[in-house]
């Protein structure tokens, strides 16, 4: 005569299979999964400001970037934001104009460095938006600019080490607004801005197999 288990025997079976299943496809799923580190760097560049002229801003560069990968991969950094401090006696040249907010666009490239590989150095395009971002008032505080954008995947063909740096140049094109949102009789200004010499611009060592 079989013997029928009691709901409790069948409830913790049940439980150990679910619990089974769970950590399996966890250890599946993780497997596939890379390390990155989040980088936070500050790198100086020259920036030609409209009306303004020339200002040494120091640009805070956030991006995820993997630790590792493999030939034939692809690898791609994350969450990408340039952060640009503009000091009080930059936009207090454009208030005067009715400016209150500002928003916009930025162009620069993440430059790849892969030994071994074919070819070695790659340029990958990044294109940011700028959100509309108040002016501080009363003057006073900096003016943080965040630009945010995607970073196009680079597959390596073969080991070595891919070292990952911030391009010597950024653009932004910046549209100041009135506190109704309409340009300013300014229109978009065009800021390119060029690394100081001497800048370390690298961000991660990605170790390639």
């Amino acid at each position: 005569m079989k013997r029928r288990m009691s709901s409790s025997t069948l409830a913790r079976i049940a439980g150990v299979g679910i619990a089974g299943a769970v950590a399996a496809a966890t250890a599946l799923l993780g497997a596939g999964v890379a390390s990155a580190t989040a980088i936070d760097k500050t790198i100086a560049y020259d920036c030609d400001i409209p009306i303004f002229g020339t200002k040494t801003l120091n640009i805070e560069v956030q991006v995820d970037i993997p630790d590792a990968g493999t030939v034939n991969s692809p690898i791609q950094a994350s969450d990408f934001t340039a952060i640009t401090p503009i000091p009080s006696d930059v936009y207090d040249v454009f208030t005067p104009f009715g400016a209150t907010q500002a928003d916009g666009t930025a162009e620069t490239a993440a430059d790849v460095h892969l030994t071994g590989n074919n070819p070695p150095d790659q340029s990958l395009p990044i294109n940011a938006t700028i959100p509309l971002t108040p002016v501080p008032n009363p003057s006073g505080p900096d003016m943080l600019l965040p630009a945010s954008g995607s970073v196009p995947a680079v597959t390596p063909n073969a080991t070595g080490t891919a070292t990952v740096s911030l391009s010597s140049t950024i653009t932004a094109h910046v549209t100041p607004r009135d506190s109704a949102g309409n340009p300013t009789i300014l229109g978009t200004l065009d800021v390119p801005c060029t690394a100081v010499s001497g800048a370390d611009r690298t961000l991660h060592n990605v170790t390639i197999t």
